[in-house]
């Protein structure tokens, strides 16, 4: 070793003075060349360690544009895990490898730093040398003021990079990045559609509080400020509604006097509804067709078909004509739509709120709105080839199970005996095993899945003119009419333009199909109820119709 070479090297010198004066002016003069240029290096190397460019691991909350650790201690800890694999690292400090981060600005300054370094070595070195003029010590002490500055800046940088490190912690979209997913599952399976169906904007049924304990039931720890930014704001253009950035779109209600009115049967149509989802969880997609339906509001003809104010893009060197009153043109000049929106149920076995839309119009003067066309519109939307995915099984008929929600409304109340004849009529021609009409309580229909589908029906609207008079006036100067044929020529018409309309719109990448259907007094004809049948296949109350297949084969043959 390096002690016992000294030792041999003394042996040798010892007995002679002038030998050892000479050594010793020697190891001196080396000492003196080396002194400034070891001091510098050790000093270089410190810092090439501690930046973030050299650095291999950083600490688990790496979330700033630093690497460099956070404290000498943690510093030694690195440098020991890097270079001797065998040493146990401290307990207290959790050290994770990740990718670098580029730290430009630390970077330039360290680069610059080192270039000034080299500059003076040289000048040391110069000036013990002896040859050192007063040009290069004035530059010498240049190029420490600007070593003492450039130092000043590096530190700084760093200090700064370790104290966001140390303050900051990760966002949450960052560490449940399908948090904003999940409240939106939750807002639909729990929510309701517009108060005046407008818009797209989901309702929660739900509290924050609620919301947060849902959300804590499926593994999220949040807090409930943290929520609270993630949904839509009140004032977006406000203070508070400017920290909003991350958000889906579900929106909290406001405490006024017009929510749904609460009904005494309200949890228990609700819960039947629920039940029925489970049925069709169960059985999966493959077996159940279902399907909500509801009458739009009526669309007037000859006067703007929604009173909503909706962006136009139009050009400037033509003039816009519009009507300069609101005025009827005649009574009962409506059309009325009924809309039937099928639901996917997913691989999951979620009843989801998406699927096709199939729209029949017809007259309001001409016909009427009963539970015999809803019979009849079934039997036209399962030929449909946009249905046949979801309405068809593998043999092309109607699925086995088919679940119906419907408002509640005189034409589709299941406690009526003319919608329980078109369900009968439903059952026995489509050959089903089992026939579910459900309705909400009073006051709840914005809780039916197609409702949600009328806001975008209603933005199609907003610049919309039915015509009333395609094929000639009808009307005479009172606005009574003077010809029959005519005036259902221009019904039809009109009825054919909202068809139009409404089928080239994609509801939610679903197609929407649309047509007229011309009144038929056939269609208004309820078939005959056999009361000892419905003894034996239907169950029926005030919000739920359950007509099941029997086991008799003599009556519905196999299963």
């Amino acid at each position: 070793n390096a002690y016992e070479l000294l030792n041999v090297e003394w042996n040798k010198i010892k007995k002679d003075e002038e030998l050892i004066q000479k050594q010793i002016e020697e190891y001196s003069t080396k000492q003196k060349l080396d002194s400034a240029k070891n001091t510098l290096l050790i000093w270089t190397n410190n810092y090439n360690i501690n930046s973030c460019t050299q650095s291999d691991v950083v600490a688990r909350d790496d979330c700033t544009l630093s690497s460099i650790p956070t404290t000498n201690t943690t510093s030694t800890a690195n440098i020991t895990t890097t270079t001797n694999t065998t040493t146990t690292t401290d307990t207290s400090t959790t050290i994770h490898p990740t990718k670098r981060v580029s730290c430009v600005a630390q970077e330039k300054v360290s680069n610059e730093l080192a270039g000034v370094n080299e500059r003076i070595t040289a000048l040391v070195q110069l000036k013990q040398t002896g040859l050192s003029t007063a040009e290069n010590e004035k530059q010498l002490k240049i190029l420490l003021k600007q070593k003492k500055s450039t130092s000043s800046q590096l530190k700084r940088l760093r200090n700064h990079a370790i104290a966001q490190k140390r303050l900051r912690r990760p966002s949450i979209d960052d560490t449940c990045p399908d948090l904003l997913a999940t409240i939106e599952e939750i807002a639909i399976l729990n929510g309701a559609a517009d108060d005046r169906r407008r818009t797209e904007t989901v309702r929660p049924c739900l509290t924050l509080d609620d919301l947060r304990e849902t959300l804590k039931m499926k593994g999220y720890e949040i807090k409930r400020s943290t929520l609270y930014y993630r949904l839509l704001p009140r004032r977006a253009l406000s203070h508070d509604g400017k920290k909003h950035v991350h958000t889906v779109n579900v929106r909290l209600q406001k405490a006024h006097n017009n929510l749904h009115s609460k009904h005494e049967d309200g949890h228990f149509a609700a819960a039947a509804i629920r039940f029925a989802k489970d049925l069709a969880s169960l059985f999966g997609n493959d077996s159940v067709f279902f399907l909500s339906q509801d009458d739009k509001c009526k669309v007037p003809i000859g006067l703007p078909a929604a009173k909503k104010q909706a962006p136009l893009l139009m050009h400037l060197d033509y003039v816009i004509q519009l009507p300069d009153h609101d005025f009827v043109v005649a009574p009962r000049h409506q059309l009325t739509p009924s809309v039937y929106a099928a639901r996917v149920i997913n691989a999951a076995g979620d009843v989801g709120y998406s699927g096709p839309t199939y729209i029949a119009i017809r007259s309001a003067k001409h016909d009427k709105s009963i539970s015999a066309n809803h019979r009849d519109d079934f039997g036209r939307l399962v030929k449909l080839q946009e249905f046949k995915n979801v309405a068809l099984d593998s043999s092309n008929k109607v699925k086995s199970i088919v679940i119906i929600t419907v408002d509640g409304g005189p034409d589709e109340n299941p406690r009526f005996s003319k919608t329980l004849a078109s369900s009968i009529d439903i059952f026995k021609v489509h050959d089903l095993d089992a026939l579910f009409v459900l309705a909400h309580a009073p006051g709840q229909s914005a809780f039916n899945a197609v409702e949600r589908r009328m806001a975008s029906l209603s933005h199609d609207l907003a610049d919309l003119i039915l015509p009333h008079d395609h094929f000639g006036t009808h009307l005479n100067a009172n606005g009574s009419t003077i010809d029959f044929v005519l005036e259902k020529q221009n019904f039809q018409k009109a009825g054919e333009v909202l068809a139009e309309v409404w089928s080239n719109t994609v509801i939610d990448s679903y197609p929407v199909v649309a047509s007229y259907v011309s009144s038929s007094f056939i269609s208004q004809t309820s078939s005959y109820i056999d009361e000892h049948w419905c003894d034996r296949h239907v169950v029926q109350s005030q919000y739920t119709l359950q007509i099941v297949r029997c086991n008799s084969q003599d009556c519905c043959g196999e299963w």
